[in-house]
C-alpha cells in the first residue's frame, strides 16, 4: 500500500486518487479579484470548492479533515467545502498528478500562486508589483475557464441523445 505524507496529514494513495477523481468531477477552482474598498486593498485570491447536497456531507467532512477549510450551507439542501490561498495551493499540489479534466486549471492556479511567494514562503513582490504580475495569469485563467468545457458538454449531451434515439428507433423497427 502506498502512503503519501504531505504537509501535516497522511493520505492513503487510493484515497488520494479517489479524492482527486471526485474533485475532477464535482469541484471548482477559481481565482477571484477583490476590488479595493474601505476595509481591504485590491487583491487576487485562489479558491477551491466542492458543493454537494446533504447526502454528500461525509465526503465534504473528509476533505475538511485532510486539507482544512470550512463547510458552508448553500441554500436549503446544499453544502460547500471551501479553502483558499495557501491551503488551496497545498490541496492542488497534492492531487494534481491524478487530475484529468481540471489539470490545466490546477497548473495555472499553482503558477498564479507561485507569483506571490518564493520557496521559503516569503513574498516575492510588493503589493503593487504583485498585482501587475498576477493580472495576466488571472486573465489567462478566466479566458481558459470560459472557453474550454461547457461547449464540449453540450456536444456530448446532443450526441448521447442521438445515440439513444437511434437505438430506440432500431428497437421499434425490429418490433421489440
Amino acid at each position: 500500500m502506498n502512503i503519501v505524507i504531505y504537509y501535516l496529514f497522511v493520505v492513503d494513495n487510493d484515497e488520494l486518487i479517489y479524492q482527486a477523481g471526485f474533485f475532477d468531477g464535482e469541484g471548482s477552482i477559481d481565482i477571484s479579484h477583490v476590488k479595493p474598498s474601505e476595509r481591504s486593498h485590491e487583491q487576487y485570491c485562489l479558491n477551491v470548492a466542492i458543493t454537494q447536497n446533504d447526502r454528500g456531507m461525509d465526503l465534504l467532512k473528509n476533505y475538511r479533515k485532510h486539507y482544512g477549510g470550512s463547510i458552508y450551507k448553500r441554500g436549503d439542501f446544499y453544502y460547500q467545502w471551501h479553502i483558499h490561498a495557501g491551503k488551496a495551493e497545498i490541496f492542488l499540489k497534492t492531487i494534481i498528478p491524478y487530475l484529468r479534466l481540471k489539470k490545466e486549471q490546477a497548473q495555472l492556479a499553482l503558477e498564479f500562486r507561485n507569483l506571490q511567494y518564493d520557496d521559503k514562503g516569503k513574498r516575492k513582490f510588493t503589493r503593487r508589483n504583485r498585482l501587475s504580475a498576477q493580472k495576466p495569469v488571472y486573465e489567462k485563467f478566466h479566458a481558459m475557464k470560459n472557453t474550454a468545457r461547457p461547449k464540449e458538454g453540450i456536444r456530448l449531451a446532443r450526441e448521447d441523445r442521438r445515440i439513444i434515439e437511434n437505438s430506440q428507433n432500431f428497437l421499434r423497427n425490429i418490433g421489440y
